[in-house]
């Protein structure tokens, strides 16, 4: 109530309405609730749809308009822009359109409806069997060739951080670097342990399973951090740590 409060209920000025938004998404960022990918959704306002359309009234953007927004953004890139961008662009502006027709600043009926002809991102090529089994050969020694210490941490890290990727479905980015011991479970079944892992990153939460073996990764990891290798693996598992698993010594 109290930012909408702050917006002026005659404007009708896309800068008015869109920082009303980015107030919505840091507010439920800083309560914890938000979507990690409302960080870049608040960039793309503030670095391309606010300057280009600030002083528009939201009321005033038509198809023509879109069309010459179109040309300018391809003019400033000066190359194909992917099809991704394009997708942040039209959900922040089909955002912004929402909320002014909620606040009675826009017509729905007069709005542009909004299309993607980006370039399509290349799919990244997945590794064969024998490739994955090079890498992780390799990766078995490659960490003892470091010239310092620190880069022979990062290697040790970075063999463990591939093992339970591959094992385990996980993607890397936000999914791992979300990644706490306090998200960790250990259970057994048939005799054999297994790990599940709670995991959130740009989808929604969901647990995932790791293979057999995976908890020898995790057990390596724990034996190397200095802030929990003098406690028992799991004992710490059972403290649920908010403590990074993917992290050096």
């Amino acid at each position: 109530v109290k930012q909408q409060a702050n917006l002026p209920a005659a404007s009708r000025r896309f800068s008015n309405v869109a920082k009303l938004v980015i107030n919505q998404m840091q507010a439920e960022l800083d309560a914890g609730r938000g979507k990690s990918v409302y960080r870049t959704y608040i960039s793309v306002l503030n670095n391309t749809l606010i300057p280009y359309f600030g002083r528009m009234n939201v009321d005033t953007i038509t198809p023509q308009v879109m069309t010459q927004f179109e040309q300018w953004r391809e003019q400033k890139t000066n190359k194909p822009i992917p099809a991704s961008t394009i997708t942040n662009h039209n959900t922040m502006l089909n955002k912004v359109f929402e909320v002014a027709v909620q606040h009675g600043w826009a017509s729905r009926e007069k709005l542009p409806t909004l299309t993607n002809k980006g370039r399509k991102s290349d799919v990244r090529p997945t590794f064969s069997l024998p490739e994955y089994r090079r890498l992780v050969q390799r990766l078995r020694h490659w960490h003892k060739n470091g010239r310092t210490e620190r880069t022979r941490q990062m290697r040790e890290l970075l063999r463990d951080y591939v093992l339970i990727l591959a094992n385990t479905g996980m993607r890397h980015g936000t999914e791992a670097q979300n990644l706490r011991w306090k998200h960790v479970t250990v259970f057994e079944d048939n005799g054999l342990e297994y790990v599940e892992f709670y995991l959130h990153g740009k989808t929604k939460p969901h647990d995932a399973i790791g293979r057999a073996g995976t908890i020898d990764y995790l057990k390596r990891i724990h034996s190397r951090t200095e802030a929990i290798k003098h406690i028992d693996f799991y004992d710490m598992l059972k403290q649920k740590l908010d403590l990074p698993v993917f992290c050096l010594p």
